[in-house]
């Protein structure tokens, strides 16, 4: 083999390792991403952000465990109370909006609502196809961009 072949070969197997090492990097981040969201959903979540927080001390973890083990039902039946309200109150929005919206637009809802909760798909893709934040979006921290309108008052009429 010439230097040409030699150096074309190196070339070439040195891009499809970076495409394989790239494509399980990917895989392993959305693994990641899906178990983090996934914790979000144990019983136990809030238990965990606080230990994980706290740090507490091994001759704590008696007594806060059974603090926890006290509030852990109120906060369980709180955010099932939630999730129901929530999805009545969706539902009933999307029955008023029926014979409102067009076809195009009632499709667009109904895409909509086989999304994760308040976002679009991993990616971050506009509903619309295109890439990127959207506009308002919030950035890194939860902070929103500086060119951003306020955010109204919940608690204001």
């Amino acid at each position: 083999m010439n230097t040409k072949t030699k150096s074309a070969l190196l070339l070439l197997l040195t891009l499809l390792i970076g495409v394989i090492v790239g494509v399980l990097g990917t895989r392993m981040v959305m693994e990641h991403r899906v178990a983090k969201f996934m914790a979000m959903r144990n019983d136990r979540f809030f238990q965990h952000r606080m230990e994980a927080f706290l740090q507490p001390r091994p001759e704590q973890m008696d007594t806060l465990n059974a603090i926890f083990d006290k509030y852990q039902p109120k906060f369980l039946q709180l955010n099932r109370k939630f999730r129901a309200e929530s999805r009545a109150i969706l539902d009933s929005l999307h029955k008023e909006l029926d014979p409102v919206l067009t076809e195009e637009q009632l499709q667009r809802l109904k895409e909509r609502r086989g999304m994760p909760p308040f976002g679009r798909p991993f990616g971050g893709q506009h509903p619309d196809g295109r890439f990127g934040k959207p506009p308002g979006m919030r950035g890194p921290r939860g902070q929103m961009p500086p060119d951003a309108p306020p955010e109204p008052d919940p608690l204001q009429p």
